[in-house]
């Protein structure tokens, strides 16, 4: 997978950039199909995910804000620290950030849930230390 995923990735964005109405088509696909049970293909997502965020359409943003606050919401819960760590410093939160302002009404309640549970779970470790 990760031999010719890098080049696949940058296909589908080069793809993307010449037809940007397409980038809504192909996020939901890759949130559709998003891996479950294998970190690494996770991984592999997030930086996939984080390179067609910034080449889709920002229109489109509003459409796709509460789908992508919700799969990053749940990576940032991850049991694996590499996934969590990666979808806390992705390009894809800096980026949703600014534009989630467009749909705050969905998204800032899964955001807000998200954040609890990482709290309750890392304050509940610093506390009983």
């Amino acid at each position: 997978m990760q031999v010719y995923h890098r080049q696949l990735a940058s296909c589908v964005s080069q793809f993307v950039q010449k037809e940007p109405e397409l980038g809504e088509v192909v996020i939901r696909g890759i949130l559709k199909y998003w891996p479950v049970t294998n970190c690494q293909k996770e991984v592999l997502f997030i930086g996939e995910l984080e390179e067609l965020v910034e080449t889709v359409d920002p229109q489109l943003y509003k459409e796709l804000a509460l789908p992508l606050c919700t799969k990053i919401t749940k990576c940032l819960n991850s049991w694996n620290s590499q996934v969590a760590e990666l979808a806390h410093t992705s390009g894809t939160m800096t980026i949703l950030g600014r534009q989630v302002s467009q749909a705050m009404e969905e998204v800032f309640p899964v955001l807000l849930k998200g954040w609890r549970r990482i709290y309750k779970d890392i304050g509940a470790k610093v506390f009983d230390n």
